[in-house]
């Protein structure tokens, strides 16, 4: 995505939530002449999927359009400070402040420091997650599939959260990393040769990011990459945090302590890149705690996409994931099939194809199908109809 850079002292207001913009290019052009690059990305959607009931079905099933616009400002004060917002519209034109946060340079490109709201360090596919640079239309399948874990209650028994297996939590259930991965904290930065690491201090948990921490437990997260040939990159990441929210769990239960069950993430990421093919794999390890049950609640997923170039502007690109999870005791027999351990959480895979076309540098249209396939063990129930289609035209500048 190209940058426009300009220079000014000031900015005109469009929303109320740029008002901190304001003031802060208005403190800016007091001190001295600032730089801004500004960079922004604008997308179209048809969307239709199967209305069946399902974590993953898109609107109740009701196709219809959808409009996403992202503006992204990076105001460089000095050689070595910068701050960076990302704002983006959410149904319609209701503007959200994703990211908002200030980065300083201590020792060039060895060392940098970034304070306020950001991306989470962790896999290689958040740095490309806008239309632009994800060649399907969805994010892997461990960001979007919501497990019966919720934030606000803790089942008391196995059984409990065996019998809303594939519920999403009645719409609260948190998945493996949240959509919206946007951490609020500080975090540790650099390249060292052919070596990156991030190390990051945050609220919340990555199934659960919050602006202020609802738990005692803060979030540790941290990334390590190395790029040993031209076109490979390798990563491993780590995140530890508190995932439920402390009042909540504390008011319906006094004896449970919030702090004590932690969600812990460990994952190995690779990139590779020749010539029209670039291939991006991504696998996720997650352990939640749950007080009243003595299993681990684990979940392992992982994520493979590629894309050619069949034209230099047209190509073809897939992702295929699968997420599966570990077993607790079924002493009472669930879905009656005789089975006294059963999976926590329906194992579920999703295959995406699409196929895109650049219109011009800055114009990108794509026509996506995704399959998803719920392993729905309960024989009284069947696999539900939340396949997709999508049509986007994305510009970018």
């Amino acid at each position: 995505m190209k940058m426009k850079k300009f220079f000014c002292g000031g900015a005109n207001s469009f929303a109320r939530s740029l008002f901190g913009v304001i003031v802060f290019l208005g403190v800016g052009g007091a001190l001295g002449q600032t730089q801004v690059d500004v960079g922004g990305i604008m997308t179209a959607n048809y969307v239709d999927g199967g209305d069946g009931n399902s974590p993953l079905q898109y609107n109740y099933g009701l196709p219809g359009f959808e409009l996403i616009g992202d503006l992204f400002m990076n105001v460089r004060i000095s050689d070595e400070a910068s701050v960076l917002l990302e704002l983006e519209t959410w149904h319609g034109w209701e503007v959200r402040l994703y990211s908002g946060s200030f980065t300083y340079k201590v020792s060039g490109e060895r060392l940098k420091i970034e304070a306020g709201k950001f991306a989470a360090p962790f896999g290689n596919f958040l740095p490309r997650r806008f239309a632009p640079q994800n060649f399907v239309y969805s994010y892997p399948l461990y960001y979007e599939q919501r497990t019966g874990l919720t934030t606000t209650r803790v089942p008391t028994t196995p059984e409990e959260l065996l019998n809303i297996r594939g519920s999403g939590g009645y719409d609260n259930g948190i998945p493996l990393i949240s959509r919206q991965a946007y951490l609020t904290g500080v975090q540790f930065f650099g390249k060292l040769g052919k070596w990156g690491y991030h190390f990051g201090l945050a609220n919340g948990a990555l199934s659960n990011p919050t602006n202020m921490n609802e738990s005692k437990r803060p979030l540790l997260v941290g990334r390590l990459n190395v790029q040993p040939a031209i076109g490979l990159v390798i990563g491993v990441s780590a995140a530890n945090g508190g995932y439920l929210k402390d009042a909540s769990v504390k008011s319906q239960n006094a004896t449970v302590k919030p702090d004590k069950q932690t969600q812990t993430l460990a994952g190995a990421d690779l990139e590779y890149s020749r010539g029209y093919f670039v291939f991006w794999g991504e696998s996720v390890w997650s352990r939640w705690q749950s007080p009243f049950i003595h299993e681990h609640l684990d979940a392992r997923a992982f994520s493979a996409e590629l894309r050619y170039k069949i034209r230099p502007r047209l190509f073809v690109a897939g992702r295929y994931g699968r997420t599966e999870f570990s077993k607790i005791a079924d002493t009472q027999d669930v879905d009656a099939d005789l089975e006294r351990s059963e999976p926590w959480e329906y194992p579920v895979w999703r295959f995406e194809s699409a196929v895109g076309y650049n219109l011009s540098r800055h114009t990108l249209v794509k026509a996506v199908w995704q399959i998803n396939r719920t392993d729905v063990q309960n024989p009284r129930h069947r696999d539900p109809a939340d396949n997709l289609l999508a049509l986007q035209m994305t510009m970018f500048y």
